[in-house]
This record gives C-alpha cells, sequence and structure tokens, in this order.
C-alpha cells in the first residue's frame, strides 16, 4: 500500500508541471474572423473584383482570400496581412469569373478555413 501511495504522489508530481499557467497563457487565442462581402462583384478582363470587408484578424498574422466555384475549384483572391483586429475594406481580385463564384472563403497561414460567405448567384 505504501508503494502505491508514492507512485501517485509522483504521477502527480509529473501532471502538476504540465499544467502550469504560463504554458496556459501561450495557448492561441480564439477569434472570430468575419467576411462581409460589400456592394456587387466586378467584372474584369482579368476575373473578377469583389469588394469586402474583413476583421477579426491576428495581428501580424497573413491570411489568404479563396473564390470557390460550384465544382470546388479554388482560386486565390489574394493575401492580406492584419495589423489589428479591427475591420478594414479592401477588394479581393480573382481570375475566377464572377458569374461562376458560389463562396467566398479566408484561409489562415496553415491554410485551414477561418470563414467562409456564401455567394448568390446574380440577378439577370
Amino acid at each position: 500500500a505504501l508503494g502505491l501511495a508514492a507512485a501517485c504522489v509522483t504521477a502527480t508530481a509529473v501532471i502538476i508541471p504540465l499544467n502550469t499557467p504560463d504554458q496556459e497563457s501561450r495557448a492561441p487565442e480564439a477569434t472570430s474572423v468575419v467576411l462581409v462581402r460589400q456592394g456587387k462583384m466586378i467584372d474584369r478582363p482579368y476575373g473578377t473584383e469583389v469588394p469586402v470587408a474583413l476583421s477579426g484578424l491576428r495581428a501580424g498574422e497573413t491570411y489568404h482570400m479563396v473564390t470557390v466555384n460550384a465544382d470546388g475549384t479554388r482560386i486565390s483572391g489574394g493575401s492580406v496581412r492584419a495589423e489589428n483586429g479591427e475591420q478594414f475594406s479592401f477588394r479581393m481580385v480573382t481570375a475566377m469569373d464572377k458569374d461562376t463564384i458560389t463562396e467566398l472563403m479566408v484561409e489562415d497561414e496553415d491554410g485551414r478555413v477561418v470563414t467562409r460567405v456564401p455567394v448568390r448567384p446574380s440577378p439577370v
């Protein structure tokens, strides 16, 4: 019984340092990235400009803008580097034709999708 008690104390001593407050403070903080389309998409000879507003980004991080069509084809819409988490407006520029875009996405530096917005077909 004494050996079992000593083993439990040793196991506890090993587990406690793994959950220190210092390590918890290094955990990534959760942010809510918001992408909003602002106005109509604009046809260009090279593709499409999409006016958008983006907020909730982590300062100093780079994010990749992506357009998606109904077949799931993804085409870059450029990238942005966040100065802060405040909202800012800009124009995504993509080679995808305006009438084929079904979704706008934002990916983080690791390629994980952090937000997506469906795009409805333009009225005729």
